[in-house]
């Protein structure tokens, strides 16, 4: 879970925020240094497995995985409803989580993601190749099995999740701050087991677009349209296949990069006041 605190009052909705591949709760930080946004919602984000700070003594695990973990943390903080908003493969375990438990997810937002699996459906839209990707990833840690403890991502790794996230003119300021963050998280033989499993939950997770019609909540989905791995054209395909929502909205963000909330904050964050008082009407979250 983040290192982040709720904001203290029981009479804001409540997010619940999941960040992207490889990084972790700091990818929120524009949202929660927002006073506009913090006053009118209390905000959570919790790691997905495998990131951050959360650990499991499981050592398989998959997205669905992380999707009942985070509504088993709901339950823990005593969190009946919430919004949940999901960066990329946050996107992925949001969608889930709303299938899971319709009657806890008031909505979902979801950030420069898709619902496919990695398929030649996604790369003929113009998509990355994540198949190819992540073995790749595999590979590239197979090599490294008998560093042991002194395993640590290569600076060229954490550049590319960089890279792939903010766009190819990153600052060097942002690099290093992620690539000391990568390097914390994913440190010795430890570490490198769990880069694995990530790379086998990219490359071999389920496509869920036959279950989005099953999907009752509102949905925003905003999309960037310099975003490198998802593009538009999925997107608008994806979004339509939520016939059972109340809403379903497609946001285009010009100019907008893959993690669109550390990107576009300015974009991102009143998309989500807004829809936190729209969806939200006569709601209280208890915390």
């Amino acid at each position: 879970m983040g290192p982040r605190n709720l904001v203290e009052t029981s009479h804001s909705p409540t997010y619940v925020l999941i960040n992207s591949f490889g990084t972790n709760a700091n990818l929120f930080t524009a949202q929660f240094n927002d006073d506009k946004l913090t006053t009118i919602a209390n905000l959570i984000a919790i790691e997905p497995l495998g990131h951050g700070r959360t650990e499991c003594r499981q050592t398989v695990w998959t997205y669905w995985d992380s999707a009942y973990m985070n509504l088993e943390a709901m339950k823990v903080l005593g969190i009946q409803e919430a919004f949940v908003l999901g960066t990329s493969q946050g996107g992925f375990i949001a969608a889930r989580m709303a299938l899971i438990a319709p009657e806890k997810v008031k909505g979902i937002i979801l950030l420069g993601t898709a619902l496919d699996a990695e398929s030649n459906r996604l790369i003929a839209q113009g998509s990355w190749d994540g198949k190819s990707i992540a073995d790749g990833m595999l590979a590239r840690w197979e090599k490294h099995a008998l560093d042991g403890d002194d395993f640590s991502p290569p600076t060229e790794y954490c550049r590319r999740i960089v890279e792939s996230g903010y766009g190819s003119d990153a600052s060097e300021q942002l690099i290093e701050f992620w690539t000391k963050e990568i390097r914390s998280s994913y440190k010795g033989e430890h570490g490198r087991q769990k880069l694995i499993m990530m790379a086998i939950n990219l490359k071999e997770r389920d496509g869920i677009l036959a279950r989005l019609p099953y999907i009752t909540t509102p949905v925003l989905w905003m999309q960037g349209t310099l975003d490198p791995v998802f593009t538009i054209c999925t997107a608008e395909n994806e979004i339509s296949l939520f016939k059972g929502s109340t809403s379903a909205r497609l946001v285009i963000v010009p100019g907008g990069h893959h993690f669109l909330s550390a990107s576009h904050p300015d974009r991102v964050n009143p998309q989500m006041i807004q829809f936190a008082q729209e969806y939200s009407k006569g709601h209280v979250s208890k915390v």
